[in-house]
Parts: C-alpha cells; structure tokens; sequence
C-alpha cells in the first residue's frame, strides 16, 4: 500500500478498504484473485517496509518487514496491490503450528477446498492456490529464514487435490509414516479422474468423475476411498449426484470403500481401512502397525482435532 495512506490511520483504512474492494471487482488473472475470499470489514495484516508507517489501526495490523522479501513471497491483485503468497503464508504461520497443523494447511493450499464461515465453516470448490513444488521452490530460495525448517518438516507428506478436510485428514491417517501414528501406507492420488464408458455417460451425462483418494498398483484394480458425509451436502440433490458419481466409479472396476468420520474415529475400524489398502496394493503394514500406545492415540487425536 501507499506508504503516506499507510502513515496515517484514517487515511489509511479508507485506502486499503477501498484498493482490495476494487482488487476483487477486476478481471481475476492470478490463481489467488480467483480463488481468494475477501470478507471486508474484518481485520487485516499488512506489511510494509517503512519503520514510520507502523501504525495500528482499528481494523488493521501493520507489520514491519526488515529483510528483503525473496520472488514468489507476493501475488498481484492488481497493479499496486499484492498479497502474501501461499508459501509465504506457510512460513509465517508454521512456526505457531503443529506439524499435523502445517501439513493439512498446505494441503489445503494445494487443494479444491477453502473453508469459510465462523462458527459453522463450509468448504466450497475452487481451484489450487498452489502446488506442493511450488511451496518447495519457494524454500530454497529462503533457505534458513524463520518457519522454514518447520515448513520443510511437513512439505514429504503434502499432496494436491484434496477435496475436503476430512478427505485430507483420512488419506493422512492412512499414509503418515508410523512414527507419525499412521500406517506407512502409499499415498493416493487426490480427486483421481476416472474417465467413464459410454453408459455411464449416458447415466451421468458426463465424460469423467473424480475418485476421493484412489491408490494405483500394478497388479490390482484401483482402490477408491469415497468420504461420506452429509455436513457439507447442503442439498439432497447434491448428495444424490455424489452417490451415482462413486456408484458410477464402481462401475468401470473400481473397487470403492466408503469412509465415515465414525471409522476414522475408531482405532478398530481405522485398523481394517489400513488392511483394505494395504490389500489392495500388496504393501506390507508394519508389524505393529495395528497396536495403539498412548502415544499414538495422542497423535490421532491431535490430526483429526478441528483445523
């Protein structure tokens, strides 16, 4: 923002309000402009490198940046107008972030998902923010700065296209190493196409569908974890489309395991999911790998807490 707006409090809100409204009423070109909800009238952070421009205003937080900000650290709105990237976000949040925590924002960066809301949050559709190597390429250009170790902790166990948070938090309770408290598992292919035959396209009235998490092996059929829920099927045409949609995966070979939050938080229930995938793509599970200590019990709980 304009350092002098910035230097001066009314001056300055007038002038931020007004840039992003305008910002969002632009033809979107960057991927962030197109997906990005800006609700005004909450609190925003700002950055600015001018020590006399630190001023804090009712509905705004100004924060000084003494280093020099590396490429890729910003997006463009709009001439003039910039916001922090998604890797950038990353770093700055990571440090005051579990690892559970960091691994399912990136997730989320990556993903077809953005929560919204209070104290109900909804996820709606939108397309990724960003891409695991994307987020990569922007560490080693920082290298050591503040919340990158952190980041680069998480970044092994990130993958694109997740499509909820609960289908984030179902695939990592399945992949997550076993020292993480998961089951070592392969990861899966998020939000997988699955291209259709000419009848189920007659049915659907659609080429291709997508699969939740589908894990690929040679050798056997693809293995497909559909999430149920209806928390986030705010109509039942909505949820009618969802089940002809995994009914039709099931069509072209697909084996289809359909997942509640109910397994995921059981121990028992979790322990034959990891059977079914380890199964269906000749993995050997880890000789404890159906054994819950305190220690892990604490782990799961903290990766299926609200995020």
């Amino acid at each position: 923002m304009p350092r002098h707006s910035m230097m001066n409090c009314e001056t300055g809100k007038r002038a931020v309000t007004s840039t992003l409204r305008d910002a969002f009423k632009t033809k979107p070109v960057q991927p962030l402009s197109r997906n990005f909800f800006c609700r005004l009238g909450e609190p925003l952070d700002l950055m600015t490198d001018n020590r006399m421009a630190r001023h804090s205003w009712e509905g705004g937080n100004v924060h000084l940046v003494a280093d020099k900000m590396s490429g890729g650290s910003f997006m463009q709105l709009k001439p003039g107008v910039f916001v922090a990237s998604p890797a950038l976000c990353l770093v700055q949040l990571a440090p005051s972030l579990s690892l559970f925590e960091t691994i399912q924002l990136a997730m989320s960066f990556c993903g077809i998902y953005q929560l919204e809301g209070d104290e109900e949050r909804y996820p709606y559709e939108r397309l990724p923010m960003t891409t695991p190597q994307e987020i990569e390429d922007y560490l080693s250009v920082l290298n050591k700065a503040h919340g990158v170790a952190s980041v680069r902790e998480a970044m092994p166990w990130v993958i694109p296209n997740s499509g909820s948070p609960m289908e984030t938090k179902m695939v990592l309770s399945m992949y997550l190493p076993e020292y993480l408290g998961g089951y070592g598992l392969p990861m899966p292919e998020m939000n997988a196409k699955v291209r259709l035959s000419p009848e189920m396209r007659k049915l659907l009235g659609q080429a291709y569908c997508f699969g939740d998490a589908v894990w690929f092996a040679d050798g056997f059929d693809p293995f497909d974890m559909e999430y149920q829920s209806y928390e986030h099927h705010l109509s039942a045409e909505k949820y009618g489309a969802d089940i002809a949609r995994q009914l039709a995966i099931q069509h072209e070979g697909y084996t289809v395991q359909f997942v509640t939050k109910r397994q995921l938080d059981s121990h028992d229930e979790l322990n034959e999911l990891a059977r079914l995938v380890a199964e269906h793509t000749g993995t050997a599970l880890p000789s404890r790998a159906f054994e819950w200590s305190e220690e892990r019990t604490r782990q799961h709980n903290a990766l299926m807490a609200t995020f």
